[in-house]
């Protein structure tokens, strides 16, 4: 049995070879191919596609030769890897392909002026007598020589007064266009030069689900990769096609040995640390950076629809939120903002337990609503005040008892709208919350009073947002991409009557 059967796929969904099928037509992917397709047709001569290692320079290469090869009005010769040691060997191998040399008279091969003649005879009649476009595509372009380069120039000079005679494609890496820099007389000859870019986010996410769909013998695979591990792979990879299939690769390897489906941000962190990947988010776990800036991306370009139903609508074109408006809620609780965190008279929030890979900074950050030391500092010297015994604050111990500080009004969170995610009559079950999704989503406690004037704690989304719609994409989100559901919370900036807390 193969590995994949066991996640019930009938194919590999990330092989790193560049198979035709797999072709994800992403925007610039499919506007390459497009404008090589229509430089083809018109026979406009020589096109350039440059870029990095992994951008998908070769699966292009051959969606092209797939299209083409089936094209009776096309003759199609592929050089795979143009290392030569003289142009002598390219325009031998050249004459090979397309049927004209390899003859010898008395012991000697055919001089470079005959093959050259033989080959403009040969493009001469299928372009003019038999009505046929000849294409030669190159791949690794950067290896070829300046000579190799002088010999394709003078091909390109074969042409009627219409049209040239002999189409040729190069792919290559970024570093060929500083070879093309130093050859005016062969840049000039570019009618289309191309340059790849990485996937963005949008483009990364619809990609892998395309792939995973595609593997399923009914399009559904039960293979999910959270919202968060979406962006995490997007992060790690830089969007570049051919790092995207090995992570993903490795992730479903992942999957398979751990009993899972749902791949979610710590599988991928897993892998990426066997990888010896570091976050270049110094000082903080990726996932806390990271979802602030999703839910932004989130409601800046697009929503997130669930991951596998509706990819071929995503492909090959821009997402706009305006076209797909998410219904927006009402708020649940209007808080004023002297009562989001504050308490009477009272220094001391509670007593919680320490489990194992806590530390004081992290504790204190979801109750401050920031990591930075200096928004900690007064928390860190109260929580020393009710802590005698606590001489090192960066060695607290597993399973001591450590008594919080209340925290207040000055970290109450900011006016404006909050998403809450909890909501628990106590600390313990407010943190038991938090620590069930640490390292998942960025999360913080706010306090409000309930009916009976008594205190309730609330886990909400440590992101603001400034108006109640963007407060209601990024529950649209969170909805989406995890199992969680969330509720607006509003806080007023100017003290107003006791809030309505009934039924929250």
């Amino acid at each position: 049995m193969e590995y994949f059967q066991l996640l019930q796929l009938n194919r590999e969904p990330f092989s790193n070879s560049p198979d035709p099928e797999f072709f994800f037509e992403s925007a610039v992917h499919l506007q390459c191919l497009q404008q090589l397709e229509v430089a083809l047709r018109l026979k406009r001569g020589l096109s350039v596609v440059l870029g990095r290692v992994g951008t998908g320079k070769t699966t292009i290469c051959r969606q092209l030769l797939r299209r083409c090869g089936h094209d009776p009005a096309v003759e199609v010769h592929l050089v795979m890897d143009p290392t030569f040691d003289s142009p002598r060997q390219l325009l031998d191998h050249l004459a090979r392909l397309m049927g004209v040399g390899g003859e010898e008279r008395a012991g000697e091969r055919l001089s470079p002026r005959l093959l050259k003649e033989r080959i403009k005879e040969h493009l001469f009649r299928q372009g003019v007598e038999k009505g046929r476009i000849t294409l030669l595509v190159i791949d690794e372009g950067q290896k070829l020589e300046e000579e190799s380069l002088e010999l394709l120039r003078e091909l390109l000079n074969y042409e009627t007064n219409e049209s040239k005679l002999l189409q040729i494609i190069i792919f290559a890496q970024e570093e060929f266009a500083e070879r093309l820099a130093a050859k005016p007389n062969f840049q000039d000859r570019i009618n289309l030069l191309y340059r790849l870019r990485p996937l963005s986010f949008a483009e990364t996410r619809a990609m892998i689900g395309f792939r995973l769909s595609l593997a399923h013998p009914e399009g559904l695979p039960p293979v999910a990769f959270s919202f968060p591990a979406l962006w995490l792979i997007h992060r790690a990879t830089g969007g570049y096609p051919r790092r995207i299939v090995n992570l993903c690769h490795k992730v479903i390897l992942a999957l398979i040995v751990q009993g899972r489906i749902r791949a979610g941000w710590r599988v991928v962190r897993f892998v990426l640390k066997g990888e010896g990947w570091v976050s270049p988010a110094s000082g903080r776990r990726p996932v806390l950076a990271a979802l602030a800036l999703v839910l932004l991306l989130a409601l800046g370009a697009f929503y997130c629809y669930p991951l596998f139903r509706e990819a071929e609508a995503v492909v090959g074109q821009p997402t706009s939120a305006a076209a797909t408006p998410v219904p927006v809620p009402e708020p649940v609780l209007e808080l004023p903002l002297r009562l989001a965190l504050e308490f009477t008279g009272s220094e001391e929030l509670g007593e919680i337990v320490i489990l194992e890979g806590e530390t004081l900074g992290g504790l204190l950050a979801r109750l401050a609503g920031s990591e930075r030391p200096g928004r900690l500092a007064p928390l860190l010297e109260r929580t020393m005040a009710l802590n005698p015994g606590l001489s090192d604050p960066d060695r607290i111990m597993v399973g001591q008892v450590l008594r919080l500080p209340a925290p207040g009004p000055e970290f109450a969170p900011a006016p404006g709208y909050w998403l809450k995610l909890a909501l628990r009559p106590d600390l313990a079950a407010a943190f038991a919350f938090l620590r069930r999704h640490q390292g998942e989503l960025p999360l913080r406690l706010a306090l409000a009073r309930d009916g009976g004037q008594g205190l309730v704690y609330l886990v909400l989304l440590n992101r603001h947002f400034g108006s109640l719609s963007e407060a209601g994409a990024a529950g649209e989100v969170l909805r989406q991409s995890t199992a969680l559901s969330a509720e607006i919370v509003r806080v007023a900036a100017d003290p107003g009557p006791a809030p309505r807390t009934d039924g929250i």
